[in-house]
């Protein structure tokens, strides 16, 4: 379904493997990390992309960032095409790597909502039972206490895909900065510090609920030995809505506010689609229309 592409959008991402085979789960020697955070430097340098948080599961992965330009789409292309290829090569997988679902995005809306999506995304080792500490974790993720604080400097992974020093330089920069949504509420060092309370809050949450119910955590080692053949095994909900922003407790009105919002765009869409089937070229598109603008070059009013 077709949605707008506005620029310095904030939102929170995933994409799953195929019939959720381990792809994408660490190594011991950190291989699969390093090509994670290095595509995602290099892609996201590209495309003026500023990435906040990122996490890489077994199965999936999730990255928390804001699109300054309005080109999510051709980051979205880039960066799947890239880490598909990569672990081809890395695993010797030769089918498909990303199942057929399209990526889930959730656009953040507020303060609340960011601090939600945020420890959701860094407690995912600890909700799947991997480690009991997020410092113990071998795959990519970023810590909520040095968001806003380092950059890395990422040598290229040598897995045989990256054959350009054009394209792929041999270092590349990686920063996990604060979103904006919450610096212009709380100022950097309280933003730092809400995060790290929402992500220590999560994480104690769930390992209240897990003791609760007997389950214990596999441990670094055993992430990292699990066959890359292997499938989750945990059922997961079909059907059901997925959302489409991100908000924090006792935000209705805004919730309602957005829902309109998007109505309204999705009908205009809708609208100037039909007329343009019709033969119509002249046809006014809404704001932050991506597709029909990138492959026919049509008119779109300017953002509100």
């Amino acid at each position: 379904m077709a949605r707008p592409v506005p620029e310095n959008r904030t939102l929170v991402l995933d994409r799953r493997t195929t019939r959720r085979f381990f792809i994408l789960r660490p190594d011991a020697d950190g291989t699969s990390r390093r090509v994670f955070l290095y595509c995602v430097a290099v892609i996201a340098q590209k495309h003026g992309i500023v990435v906040h948080a990122m996490v890489q599961m077994s199965t999936h992965w999730h990255v928390c960032l804001t699109d300054v330009r309005g080109v999510l789409p051709y980051f979205l292309a880039d960066v799947h095409r890239t880490l598909a290829e990569c672990f081809k090569k890395h695993r010797g997988w030769e089918e498909e790597v990303w199942n057929k679902s399209q990526t889930g995005t959730v656009d953040i809306e507020t303060s609340g909502g960011a601090l939600k999506q945020l420890a959701y995304l860094m407690c995912n080792p600890i909700e799947a039972g991997m480690v009991r500490k997020l410092e113990e974790y071998p795959g990519a993720l970023s810590q909520p206490g040095r968001i806003g604080r380092c950059t890395s400097t990422l040598r290229r992974p040598s897995v045989g895909y990256f054959k350009s020093d054009e394209i792929w330089p041999k270092t590349a920069t990686l920063s996990f900065e604060l979103p904006e949504v919450l610096t212009s509420e709380f100022g950097e060092t309280g933003a730092r510090r809400a995060i790290v309370e929402a992500v220590n809050e999560r994480a104690e949450m769930l390992r209240t609920e897990r003791a609760a119910n007997g389950l214990g955590y596999l441990g670094a080692k055993a992430v990292c030995e699990a066959p890359v053949t292997t499938c989750a095994t945990k059922e997961e909900v079909r059907g059901g809505r997925k959302p489409t922003f991100a908000l924090g407790s006792n935000e209705g009105e805004v919730y309602r506010r957005k829902v309109e919002e998007l109505r309204e765009w999705r009908a205009a869409y809708a609208r100037c689609l039909e007329r343009w089937r019709q033969g119509d070229r002249d046809v006014l598109w809404p704001p932050n229309t991506w597709k029909m603008r990138v492959l026919h070059g049509v008119r779109c009013a300017p953002p509100d």
